[in-house]
């Protein structure tokens, strides 16, 4: 009599994972962006996207995690905005310009998510706290470049680290004040383009104007 063959379990479809894990980060972006300063268990972000709890931990380990690759995503992406941008652009206030003006464009999109997702970055012994040093190393790069490129010179580091808190910050500011989601994109503008501007006083180009109180 033949001996039964061992079952051999079927590989899983990469795709189909990435599919899920997908899903699941979806889900997740949704739930924290509506959830108005309560943290987010599995179960809800597991409700929300549709799947199983042991579907979850297959992927993910924590609730904490999922935040952790929120945020590493959205750094990416904001990253890569800001990159394609200033490629386009040919003179150093173009580029300066073309980089706000593509971060504001993520922040209005990505709302009160971004918004819950600084405010976890900037709290002591944050699981973010390593990716939001990586991402002001990365931009600050990129406006160490353009002013060497322009100006021929360096500043000091702490100066762009300066600038990009002060960003960081006024971000935040306007997703507070944010209205049916939206920011006052048009303020968001005047004001960074002239903290930036007239900090970096890039060459050849307009000083930006000074914003006005209303």
């Amino acid at each position: 009599m033949d001996e039964p063959r061992p079952t051999i379990a079927k590989p899983a479809d990469p795709l189909e994972l990435d599919v899920t894990r997908a899903k699941i980060l979806r889900a997740a972006s949704e739930v924290y962006g509506a959830a108005d300063g309560r943290q987010p268990s599995v179960d809800d972000i597991a409700r929300a996207a549709g799947v199983a709890r042991r579907t979850f931990y297959r992927y993910f380990p924590s609730a904490d995690s999922v935040v952790k690759a929120l945020y590493t995503l959205a750094c990416a992406k904001v990253l890569e905005r800001i990159q394609i941008a200033v490629a386009k652009e040919d003179d150093a206030w173009g580029k300066l310009r073309a980089s706000v003006l593509s971060f504001l464009d993520f922040h209005s999109e990505a709302g009160q998510l971004l918004r819950v997702l600084q405010a976890e970055a900037l709290r002591p012994g944050s699981l973010l706290e390593a990716q939001r040093e990586a991402q002001f190393g990365a931009i600050a790069a990129i406006l160490d470049a353009q002013i060497r490129e322009s100006q021929g010179r360096r500043v000091d580091p702490l100066v762009l680290r300066g600038l990009l808190i002060a960003v960081e910050g006024l971000s935040n500011t306007f997703l507070a004040s944010a209205k049916d989601g939206q920011i006052d994109r048009k303020r968001a503008e005047r004001v960074m383009l002239r903290i930036m501007g007239a900090t970096l006083a890039f060459d050849g180009g307009p000083a930006p104007p000074m914003p006005l109180a209303e």
